[in-house]
């Protein structure tokens, strides 16, 4: 066996319950938020997003920080597409049902002669999914309305 395969196999075997039922969890709501993608007018989607779920947050209902790590790992090894803004919507919903408030922001950068989108997710200063965003001019985030 190779070392790179006994170290995530070792890492696998270090993973808690949690951690498996998180990595779960984020595969559902991967799984859901592309096929809302697949379906849902972008309009109503980024409306949606931008909404912010609750009115009050309540950050403790969840472990954001293992939320974003399950939803990174599980987006980055899905069998289909899940891009920034799937994982945006799945992240997003799953605040949602535990009455955790995010803001939602989707952003523009020149890329070589053309125009690169990004969207990212935050639940108060913690970056839940798409990084910083820092290289993005955000056209949608808490406060302005989406066009």
């Amino acid at each position: 066996m190779s070392r790179p395969r006994a170290r995530s196999r070792r890492r696998l075997c270090d993973l808690s319950a949690r951690d498996w039922l998180y990595l779960a969890i984020a595969a559902g709501e991967l799984a859901r938020a592309r096929i809302v993608f697949a379906v849902r007018p972008a309009g109503a989607t980024v409306a949606r997003l931008q909404a912010g779920g609750a009115r009050a947050s309540n950050e403790r209902a969840v472990d954001v920080a293992r939320l974003s790590w399950a939803i990174g790992a599980v987006g980055a090894r899905a069998p289909w597409r899940a891009d920034c803004l799937v994982q945006a919507m799945a992240a997003a919903h799953w605040l949602g049902r535990h009455g955790v408030r995010w803001a939602f922001y989707l952003g523009v950068a020149p890329a070589e002669g053309t125009i690169a989108a990004h969207a990212w997710l935050r639940v108060g200063d913690t970056m839940v999914t798409g990084g910083d965003g820092a290289a993005f001019t955000p056209l949608v985030a808490p406060g302005r309305r989406a066009r």
